[in-house]
């Protein structure tokens, strides 16, 4: 997180998981129109309410983890001097493609470790959701599969279900 903050990795994409410097793949247009069309659609649906955030970190407050999903939905608050905290956070999503095995496995862990009560992963080579939601130890109790085209709600705003992608 040192050399993070000290700027040294300031014009690369990359992650610092398990305290290992991870490499993002570069996006393909699937990928990025998928983020796009999810940041305009929070953005309206939550305009007010919370803050979207694309790719920017988050700090889930272990010194070996310092992530970039894809988007967060996040308490609305100025960012400017910290990153935002598992508590502040009310939807956290992966688009994945290449990504999946991570985002499925080991991120999932450590999401529900740190308490992230509702993580999405978008498989955008099947078209489904994955809903990770009631988190213990570093498992989620609840994991709902939910086809693209279909509506389903944050569980901060439960009145908001809306077809995400």
């Amino acid at each position: 997180m040192v050399m993070v903050n000290a700027g040294l990795f300031e014009d690369q994409r990359v992650e610092l998981l398990d305290g290992m410097i991870v490499d993002m793949s570069p996006a393909d247009p699937g990928h990025e129109f998928s983020i796009d069309s999810l940041n305009e659609t929070l953005g309206y649906v939550f305009y007010r309410r919370a803050l979207v955030r694309v790719q920017n970190s988050v700090d889930i407050e272990l010194p070996e983890w310092l992530p970039h999903p894809d988007v967060v939905l996040v308490k609305r608050q100025d960012y400017s001097k910290v990153r935002p905290k598992p508590e502040d956070i009310f939807v956290l999503i992966e688009v994945a493609n290449t990504s999946l095995k991570l985002d499925s496995g080991r991120k999932r862990e450590i999401y529900a470790r740190v308490n992230i009560q509702d993580y999405w992963v978008a498989d955008i080579n099947t078209q489904k959701w994955t809903l990770h939601r009631d988190p213990e130890g570093e498992q989620y109790r609840t994991v709902v599969e939910v086809p693209f085209g279909e509506a389903f709600a944050p569980l901060a705003f439960p009145d908001d279900a809306r077809v995400w992608l």
